[in-house]
């Protein structure tokens, strides 16, 4: 036989019916055709064109369907097969490969139903089985891959996703039931990719204990499934496929596998609220959130809780429309807030973390923030003033007041910030000792005041000065100091600091009646060792000229234990400028 593929060099070569099976010499000839030149013969000779021979062999494929039979009770399956052509190879077998491994063969003499039960234990309803029909000639007949179709249970509320993608093909008789283990969801099928060729269809049905009942529309060819969101109207959901036999993902046409994953869904819609801006409360060093309720599924109040710190607080009822500052008594800064509104009859349908996770910065000004609201501190005892028992301090928010200060042009440009200290002097014995260390705040400045009140404030020599430590030399006894501490925007930017008083260091030997040891001299610095005899606070002291001292604090946890502390470290206090 011969064929002519002019002008285009594709086409189709068909085989006679009832060709018997043999092995030929198939010859490709391209040449300029025309009277004379001799190509149109297979052994012609012609000036120009190529040659070009194959091997064929003729053979016919094995034909056959399968259908699926089920046996939930033990979790397995079978596949029946029946041949209805075996073709024209030597040795006609049916041949199967379970998940991915080695092929296994059952001969198929004639033609006629076989089953493949996995040696008679059946598959496991999760396995998935490539059927094939070989004959021992080169015509392979890939039928596809099975599963069993036992009904699913989706355990609330976890997400079942397929062991593998699906790529349906011809006639697929893959179908799947899902049943979600609690009667009052819903089940949600999602697919992630896929692809349905025109003329095919995925059909979504659901049982109720009866016969099938359409529960959403047919999904038609073509489609991009992904993105599809199918939703039962009751406890099961049911997918069948309708193919025909062309233009399906076996085949080649429609290339993307499918992937879907499949979760319970509450019968039920969740309200529906939204979060305002943060509302701060100053005076009470608070903050709240306005809620607003847009919708409930019945249009009934629903309650809104509050968790602060991850700790349920209380709940409030709040109408459709209404707005709600929660909670009433407020959050305290530095407590982190979270919002929910409750379903009113089911609370998987409850509506989680409204406006996410709140817990916003202060913007409040200090407490401190006026001369009248000015913090009292303590003149603690002689060693009294350790750090860790410090009060901290905060420039951060605050904002300018009177009087008008020395240090920058209050409350315009540079900005001013300044907070208020005070405290008494009672019948502390003279010297006073101030000792002042920076947190997060740079270029802190402050003033000093004596006075009755805020009324009658009286500045101290010195004027503006940069935050530092000062001695009162000789304060009288019950007198009140004010001590306004100020950052300035062009000298520094506001932040934390420490402060606190002192009475005058009992002066006398040292704690062992011993003289301490020097050691490692280096440069202007040395270590002084020394043991004390109890437990307690101790000031280490060098008299320079009187009565000025250079006190460092120091704690002693054991009586045993020695200090070793670096000179370098020791302050050196100046004495205040009038006291």
């Amino acid at each position: 036989m011969a064929a002519k593929l002019s002008p285009d060099l594709n086409g189709t070569i068909t085989i006679p019916n009832g060709t018997a099976p043999i092995v030929t010499r198939l010859r490709m000839r391209r040449f300029a055709f025309g009277t004379g030149l001799g190509g149109g013969a297979p052994c012609g000779i012609a000036p120009f064109g190529q040659v070009h021979d194959y091997t064929v062999e003729i053979c016919g494929a094995m034909q056959g369907t399968t259908s699926i039979t089920d046996n939930c009770g033990t979790g397995t399956f079978s596949i029946g097969v029946n041949v209805s052509a075996l073709g024209t190879g030597p040795n006609p077998q049916i041949g199967y490969s379970v998940n991915g491994g080695g092929t296994q063969y059952l001969n198929a003499p004639a033609t006629g139903p076989y089953t493949l039960d996995n040696g008679g234990l059946g598959f496991a309803q999760t396995d998935v089985v490539l059927v094939t029909l070989e004959n021992g000639s080169p015509c392979l007949t890939t039928i596809g891959n099975h599963y069993g179709n036992c009904p699913i249970t989706i355990n609330c509320p976890s997400v079942y996703n397929l062991p593998q993608a699906h790529c349906y093909r011809a006639s697929d008789p893959r179908t799947w039931e899902f049943i979600s283990s609690d009667a009052l969801q819903t089940v949600r099928l999602t697919f992630s990719q896929g692809c349905l060729d025109a003329g095919d269809n995925i059909i979504f049905r659901q049982f109720n204990g009866g016969p099938q009942i359409l529960a959403t529309p047919v999904i038609s060819g073509p489609a991009d499934l992904t993105g599809q969101v199918i939703t039962s109207d009751g406890q099961t959901l049911f997918v069948e496929i309708v193919s025909d036999l062309v233009g399906n993902c076996f085949d080649g046409a429609c290339t993307t596998p499918w992937l879907f994953s499949v979760q319970c869904t509450p019968d039920c819609e969740p309200p529906s609220a939204s979060a305002g801006s943060v509302i701060q409360n100053c005076g009470t060093n608070t903050y709240q959130v306005p809620i607003t309720i847009n919708s409930t599924e019945d249009g009934s109040p629903v309650d809104v809780e509050w968790l602060i710190n991850g700790i349920s607080s209380g709940t409030v009822s709040v109408g459709v429309g209404s707005t709600e500052n929660i909670p009433a008594a407020g959050v305290p800064f530095g407590s982190t807030l979270n919002v929910n509104v409750l379903h009113a009859s089911n609370d998987l349908c409850d509506l989680s973390n409204v406006g996410g996770t709140f817990n916003p910065a202060s913007t409040c000004p200090p407490a401190n923030d006026d001369c009248a609201n000015a913090t009292v501190i303590p003149v603690l005892p002689s060693g009294g003033c350790l750090w860790t028992n410090a009060n901290v301090y905060t420039t951060a928010n605050a904002t300018y007041s009177s009087p008008a200060t020395t240090c920058g042009t209050g409350g315009v440009s540079p900005v001013i910030r300044d907070v208020w200290l005070t405290f008494n002097v009672g019948a502390t014995q003279a010297p006073l000792y101030m000792y002042y260390e920076a947190g997060t705040v740079t270029g802190l400045q402050m003033e000093l005041y004596t006075g009755t009140g805020c009324g009658d404030l009286t500045p101290l020599a010195g004027g503006c000065l940069a935050a530092q430590d000062l001695v009162l030399n000789t304060p009288p006894a019950g007198l009140s100091y004010y001590i306004r501490f100020i950052s300035n925007s062009t000298t520094g930017v506001p932040g934390t600091f420490r402060y606190c008083v002192t009475g005058s260091p009992t002066c006398g030997g040292n704690p062992t009646g011993n003289a301490p040891t020097l050691a490692q001299i280096t440069g202007n610095s040395a270590q002084i060792n020394w043991t004390v005899p109890a437990a307690g606070n101790w000031i280490l002291s060098t008299a320079q000229q009187p009565p000025s001292w250079f006190p460092a604090r120091v704690q002693q946890a054991a009586p045993t234990a020695k200090w070793q502390l670096p000179l370098s470290r020791v302050r050196r206090l100046p004495s205040s400028p009038a006291a």
